[in-house]
């Protein structure tokens, strides 16, 4: 081996609660049930997360 690497990272560092993405689904104009959330959404952030990864070169 001539090289060998170690990687370490970690996201979201401060485990802060977020909102990603919001009304990934579309809001509709058709609201014949009388309910105006039918479409719509909101996904969470991810959490705190740790990723490692060794390379090395022969």
């Amino acid at each position: 081996m001539h090289r060998l690497i170690f990687s370490f990272n970690i996201y979201n560092l401060a485990n802060t609660h977020y909102v990603s993405t919001m009304g990934q689904n579309g809001y509709t104009m058709d609201n014949t049930d009388g309910n105006a959330f039918n479409n719509q959404s909101i996904l969470l952030g991810a959490p705190r997360q740790f990723f490692g990864s060794i390379r090395a070169e022969f």
